[in-house]
């Protein structure tokens, strides 16, 4: 009798925790132990419509248990909520998860919540506008690499070829030069081991998996958790060679001109310490994630926005021809380098065209978590306790048909007005808004634009099997793409595409 009322106990109170929440708190599915709702955010073909059926069975807020540890995740559709939460002071901090400490990613810019954090942001936008980004000026230096990689892909004229790849170098030599004042050649074995575990650690950071759900005691046991804090070491390292090569020879008299972002680092401490009615900026000990944080902004962002663009042009090659046609038409000459401010002025179907992948297939499915720091007593009729995660999902927002002529459609025309002049869209917000909006959006944006431009006015795209395969899941969504090798044919002169 004893052991049947034992059961009955641990049923009764398992059932409890399955369907405790806090009070008034946003309704949402049953979390299970250990897994918690997990199974709910599966990354696969189907996580549109359980999301969306989520969304219509409790509403357009919607609270999950991902991570564990006592953390509740509030998912938001809205996109007016999304910009309440996005420029509410009491919604700014991230949070914090045991392996996230472990890897330092709370010593960066994306997932810092300290007392710092406005600093941290305030300096580095600070050194991003010195170094004149966003201006004609930096696009010079992106124009270079581009045209670069135009000669790399000389070299595979009618062959396979790893257009990622290539992009994805383009992309560091841009954000290194940016950062560290130094490039890496096509062939340089050595940068290409340290990009293959970049992004083989980019796939293990994507939070919605097991390893970052249990708690650091068990999961630091775990092969992935192992294999990412290695690779992560691994990094770290290298980002911290790349800044102590810039700093300056203290025996040397002859003053410095900054030419990256490490330069103004180190001439930010170094007045710092020389001045003893000054303080630090932040922990010096910091740079290197926040170098991090700047290069991951830069790169995977531009890489994997380049990818699906790729992919999409492929699935619709009438998008692809349209994009050189207009590309040709505006720039006839052949070799010439297109400048990013002509084509934003004068390439409206391009300028529509990208705007359109980073709706379709953003980057990521949901932007990176505003956490409550405070109790919030009243949210849309809803008490949010301080811890909460706020998530915005902007897969959903993307595919809202009251915002889009065509939701479920790659269709440029959602960023054209009636006359086929480019028309930028409100409710796009790849980067966020707000007081934690990225930092360094700029660099995707110009990255991409110009490489894939600029690439498309030469070179025709063509699939091969493995891609076609790719593109009937291309709704499947992850943090970082496949590898993906297509065909690449040269385009020849003066041929007629229409």
């Amino acid at each position: 009798m004893l052991e049947y009322v034992i059961a009955l106990c641990v049923v009764l109170i398992t059932w409890m925790w399955l369907i405790s929440r806090p009070a008034k708190f946003p309704p949402g599915p049953l979390r299970l132990p250990i897994l918690n709702n997990i199974y709910n955010v599966r990354i696969d073909e189907t996580f549109y419509a359980r999301m969306r059926s989520l969304h219509d069975c409790y509403g357009p807020i919607v609270s999950l248990s991902i991570s564990g540890h006592g953390l509740w995740d509030v998912w938001l559709e809205e996109y007016e909520m999304a910009k309440e939460v996005w420029h509410d002071p009491r919604f700014a901090s991230r949070s914090t998860v045991a392996l996230g400490e472990a890897l330092g990613t709370d010593k960066g810019l994306a997932f810092a919540s300290g007392s710092d954090t406005k600093m941290k942001r305030k300096l580095t936008l600070q050194i991003l506008r010195a170094l004149g980004v966003g201006k004609s000026t930096f696009s010079t230096g992106i124009e270079e690499e581009v045209e670069t990689l135009l000669q790399y892909m000389e070299r595979y004229l009618e062959q396979n070829f790893y257009v990622q790849g290539a992009i994805a170098y383009t992309t560091n030599n841009i954000i290194s030069k940016l950062l560290f004042n130094t490039s890496y050649s096509f062939d340089d074995e050595e940068y290409a081991k340290m990009y293959q575990k970049l992004m083989r650690a980019s796939a293990l950071f994507n939070p919605i998996q097991l390893h970052w759900s249990l708690p650091f005691s068990i999961s630091r046991h775990l092969p992935r958790t192992k294999e990412l804090r290695k690779l992560n070491q691994e990094f770290l390292t290298f980002v911290k060679e790349c800044y102590e090569r810039r700093r300056p020879n203290e025996d040397s008299d002859i003053p410095r001109e900054p030419e990256c972002v490490s330069d103004f680092l180190q001439e930010q401490f170094k007045n710092a310490r020389d001045n003893p009615n000054s303080d630090e900026p932040f922990c010096e000990d910091d740079i290197p994630y926040v170098l991090i944080d700047l290069f991951m902004a830069g790169q995977e962002t531009t890489t994997t926005t380049l990818g699906w663009a790729l992919l999409n042009m492929l699935h619709s090659p009438d998008v692809q021809e349209r994009v050189f046609d207009e590309l040709r038409r505006e720039f006839p000459e052949r070799d010439q380098i297109i400048h990013l401010n002509a084509i934003t002025s004068l390439c409206n179907y391009t300028m529509a065209t990208i705007h359109e992948v980073q709706r379709f297939t953003p980057v990521t499915i949901a932007a990176i978590d505003h956490t409550a720091n405070v109790d919030v007593p009243n949210f849309h009729g809803y008490t949010i306790p301080k811890g909460t995660r706020m998530m915005v999902q902007l897969a959903l927002m993307n595919k809202d048909p009251r915002f889009w002529k065509y939701p479920d459609a790659f269709n440029p025309h959602n960023f054209l007005d009636s006359e086929g002049n480019f028309l930028k869209s409100q409710y796009l917000m790849p980067f966020a808004v707000g007081l934690r909006s990225c930092q360094g959006r700029i660099l995707p944006r110009w990255n991409s634009t110009s490489c894939l431009q600029t690439s498309c006015a030469d070179s025709k795209y063509v699939h091969r099997e493995r891609a076609r395969r790719f593109l009937a899941s291309l709704l499947r969504l992850d943090w970082s793409l496949q590898h993906l090798t297509l065909k690449l044919n040269w385009r020849k002169d003066n041929c007629s595409l229409n």
